[in-house]
């Protein structure tokens, strides 16, 4: 019968169903680092650093970087990032170029700055962001990992993590424009 055959055409069989399934769910994955959150999504983009703070146990608050420190961090779709910032009224160094920078000159300027770059993933459940540093400026760094309390807020992103020593150190950032 004719309208028999139509109906057999017409419907999907199991397997085609199972592919196409399974091509939906491949598609709508989320990037590495996302871990399936809205929350990795927000934070992806460009940042400026706004402040950078650590609280000792006994309360003094030190600006490691100033008060009004200069960066950014860079968050990508593919779990990637980079950072860099510093201390915005750093001194120049009295050098015609980068080569005739002394060791004591560089050391100097290096500890008012700082730079790592590497990959990352938010624990959305925990509000956690853990960043694994591939290189940095201080090579101590590179291999290792650091997971910072992560809050978001408008155009507001801060990361906080507990240092040795009971020290406290959060870091601000705002959304780049």
């Amino acid at each position: 019968d004719l309208a028999h055959n139509r109906t057999l055409v017409s419907r999907p069989s199991a397997p085609r169903m199972v592919l196409c399934c399974l091509v939906l769910l491949f598609l709508a994955r989320p990037a590495p680092g996302a871990e399936g959150s809205s929350i990795a999504q927000q934070v992806v983009g460009t940042w400026d650093v706004q402040s950078v703070t650590i609280t000792s146990a006994d309360g003094s608050v030190v600006d490691p970087f100033g008060s009004k420190p200069s960066g950014i961090i860079m968050l990508d779709t593919n779990g990637r990032y980079a950072n860099v910032f510093g201390r915005a009224d750093r001194p120049k160094i009295d050098a015609a170029n980068r080569l005739a920078i002394t060791p004591g000159q560089l050391g100097a300027a290096a500890k008012e700055f700082t730079a790592n770059f590497g990959t990352w993933s938010v624990a959305a459940t925990e509000m956690t962001i853990t960043l694994r540093f591939v290189g940095s400026l201080d090579p101590n760094n590179e291999g290792t990992q650091a997971t910072y309390a992560l809050a978001l807020s408008g155009n507001g992103m801060t990361f906080s993590i507990t240092l040795p020593g009971q020290r406290l150190e959060v870091v601000k950032y705002r959304r780049a424009n």
